[in-house]
């Protein structure tokens, strides 16, 4: 994954990026069409900016790879997911603060 940046993550690519990344990882699973989500882009900014290249940071839009989806049992957007060592970690549903989500991420240090 790119230093401080959020990448699309698909079917593709989502073995390499996130489950044998060699640090946390960071998942948004998140809709086009959802508003929480557009919000909670601005909030994610703030804590890319702020863990920098500690911690790999993706996106899957839900209509575009629907089996990662289903997969991990997204059922409300936003959702975020924690990855360390290729297992998820901890998990957040809807539009929260970064201070709720420097936790999250904090835990898996």
């Amino acid at each position: 994954m790119g230093q401080g940046k959020m990448i699309e993550i698909n079917d593709a690519n989502f073995d390499t990026e996130i489950l044998k990344a060699a640090k946390p990882a960071l998942l948004d699973f998140s809709a086009t069409w959802c508003g929480p989500c557009r919000a909670l882009e601005k909030v994610m900014d703030e804590v890319i900016v702020k863990y920098g290249d500690r911690v790999a940071f993706g996106h899957v839009d839900i209509d575009q790879a629907p089996s990662l989806a289903q997969r991990y049992m997204i059922r409300s957007v936003p959702t975020l997911i924690l990855f360390k060592q290729g297992a998820p970690a901890g998990q957040i549903v809807g539009l929260v603060a970064k201070e709720k989500i420097s936790d999250l991420i904090d835990r898996a240090f």
